[in-house]
């Protein structure tokens, strides 16, 4: 047996179980800045008959030297070592044999950073006839995604972190979330590396994920609510606002009493862009000219629709076309897509027409008034009252069922 130092069995034997003594209670002691690093610490042991692992961190300030255990599976010794940062800390490794012979040792002396550590190389030389061991140590890296993000107050978002270790491998372990201002974001873990983020107040702030002494970031805008800015006055009754697809410069504002209206760069046109008040009856208060959908294409077609209640009360979409001044729809151009009959009550009519992204034309039919559909039209599949209908305004006139 050798007899040289730490090799000697009984010695090593006993340093062994001091480390396993050790390793449950993570000691650390404050370096000069007060702060304290993990590394991993990785090495293949596969070619060597190495059963045990151990580091020993060393230093002026130290006191007491800091012992660890690296737990070995499937010939990789792999672990984490807590240690205070500062400068010459002597990182001394040393690898037994299941007999607890000591077969390699190395050292290297380094200064350890707060954050991020560049990787550390050390190797293990073999004390007697053996393969060298390549060891390194490193910070992990912990990226959070998106890396940014920008909220309205009370709104959410879903944070994500990955985390690689010094070799480029993916740790699947928990991290631990932070907000640097819990009155801008707060932050709540929803997972091991998943986390919500919800706005609180406006300014900017970060979301940190750490994990081994390192960590990731996210940018967090929280954007201040939108003031209330008066667009323009002067309408009766506006019920529907809209635009036709691509055009920003136009609002058209819908009136109940049956006149579309139109604001152009924050400016109400005098004449109206359609005035159907003859045909439209708003003497109840769910009644009247209830919204508009531009067609698709309507920068070719100038195709829009319409949904109001006629002076009999019954429910009407129309199709109508702008005229050559683009500000101006065609009055007689009227083309009567659907009329359901609504003779009884003023309420319940329903009103909405929007196209939908399949290109079908949505068409939002009430259930024919009376309080609790005294009818039954909600319930009775033949009847259109009481339904979301769905037609193809494409493909024949003046419509087909899809």
């Amino acid at each position: 047996m050798r007899q040289r130092g730490w090799s000697r069995l009984a010695v090593a034997a006993a340093w062994v179980v001091a480390l396993g003594a050790c390793l449950s209670r993570d000691v650390t002691e404050p370096g000069a800045d007060g702060r304290a690093i993990t590394l991993l610490v990785r090495a293949d042991v596969s070619a060597s008959g190495v059963a045990t692992v151990a580091v020993e961190v060393t230093a002026p300030d130290i006191t007491t030297p800091l012992v660890f255990n690296i737990p070995i599976a499937n010939g990789i010794a792999s672990g984490t070592i807590t240690l205070p940062t500062g400068s010459n800390r002597t990182i001394t490794m040393r690898a037994f044999d299941a007999g607890g012979v000591e077969t390699h040792r190395g050292a290297v002396t380094v200064n350890i950073l707060p954050g991020s550590n560049p990787t550390i190389a050390l190797v293990l030389a073999p004390l007697a006839g053996d393969v060298p061991i390549d060891v390194t140590l490193g910070s992990f890296v912990v990226t959070v995604t998106p890396a940014a993000d920008t909220l309205p107050v009370g709104g959410t978002a879903t944070l994500t972190a990955t985390i690689v270790d010094v070799n480029g491998d993916p740790v699947i372990e928990p991290v631990t979330w932070a907000t640097l201002d819990p009155d801008i974001a707060t932050v709540a873990s929803t997972g091991d590396r998943t986390a919500q983020v919800t706005a609180v107040g406006p300014g900017t702030t970060s979301v940190v994920a750490a994990f081994g002494g390192s960590g990731g970031s996210a940018a967090i805008v929280v954007s201040a609510p939108p003031t209330v800015q008066l667009v323009a006055g002067g309408f009766t009754a506006p019920l529907y606002v809209t635009q036709p697809p691509g055009d920003t410069s136009r609002l058209f504002v819908v009136e109940q009493p049956g006149r579309i209206r139109v604001i152009l760069n924050g400016t109400l046109l005098p004449t109206p862009f359609l005035d159907i008040t003859t045909v439209v009856r708003s003497v109840g208060f769910e009644e009247g000219l209830l919204s508009m959908a531009f067609h698709p294409n309507y920068a070719n077609n100038g195709h829009f629709f319409v949904f109001y209640t006629d002076p009999s009360g019954n429910l009407q979409v129309v199709r109508y076309t702008v005229s050559p001044d683009p500000d101006v729809a065609n009055a007689v151009s009227a083309l009567t897509i659907l009329s359901v009959s609504h003779p009884v009550f003023d309420n319940h009519n329903g009103g909405l027409v929007k196209f939908g992204p399949d290109g079908f034309l949505y068409i939002g039919m009430g259930d024919g008034g009376g309080g609790g559909d005294p009818d039954g039209n909600g319930q009775d599949s033949t009847a259109l009252l009481g339904k979301i209908l769905r037609i193809d305004v494409n493909a024949g006139s003046p419509y087909v069922v899809p």
